[in-house]
């Protein structure tokens, strides 16, 4: 039936606009970092999102970073953590993780519905995502995607480059991150970001209400 965020960025030209809102230079590389938005998970990624960061910034030097936090507990860890690693030019935001989505060339984060909204807006990205190893010994045994991160789900192939548990390392996540800077890989996850805002653009309201409808006549 679609989904409602397919209609919520149809205006993707105002990046400058959005990163002159937030003080960002105009010019060079944003890379916008999302390590959740549970205490969890941020504990579990942030650490490693740091060290990834700083092995991508000697890759490219000029490269700012945002990060949004979506409460003020997730703040405030995040930056008594960020205190560990000043060399890093890092914009802590207040929620905005939209905007930060938004003002960035690509994105760090962790899955969840921020890779869908990612998607939407156009902006290549790697994705991650570790749990408690007893927690992901369960859940690793029932589910039944192949993948994480819904853009892969919805594409039923690895479009984007995903992360699990183990293989969450900063050196493997920076390096796809540059791949992606210096590669083509980025023209191939926008290509298939176009068609899948095409493919969730429909009028999901009355859809879903047809659906529900004939759910019904069917019971």
């Amino acid at each position: 039936v679609g989904h409602p965020l397919a209609n919520e960025f149809d205006d993707l030209d105002n990046r400058q606009l959005v990163r002159e809102s937030l003080g960002l230079m105009k010019e060079g590389t944003v890379l916008a970092i999302l390590p959740g938005s549970r205490m969890s998970e941020v504990r579990a990624l942030a650490g490693i999102f740091w060290q990834t960061a700083q092995i991508f910034q000697q890759n490219h030097p000029d490269t700012e970073f945002l990060v949004p936090a979506v409460d003020r507990p997730i703040f405030e860890y995040l930056t008594k953590q960020l205190q560990d690693f000043p060399k890093l030019k890092v914009r802590l935001l207040n929620g905005k993780s939209r905007e930060a989505i938004l003002a960035s060339n690509l994105v760090l984060l962790a899955s969840g519905t921020a890779t869908l909204e990612a998607a939407l807006m156009l902006r290549p990205m790697v994705v991650a995502y570790k749990m408690a190893p007893i927690s992901w010994a369960i859940v690793s045994r029932m589910a039944s995607a192949r993948f994480a991160s819904l853009p892969n789900i919805l594409a039923k192939k690895r479009v984007v480059p995903e992360y699990l548990q183990a293989e969450v390392r900063a050196e493997v996540l920076a390096e796809a991150l540059v791949d992606i800077v210096d590669a083509k890989e980025k023209d191939a996850q926008i290509e298939f970001f176009l068609q899948l805002k095409d493919m969730l653009r429909r009028d999901y309201s009355q859809l879903s209400v047809e659906a529900i409808e004939e759910m019904l006549v069917y019971k």
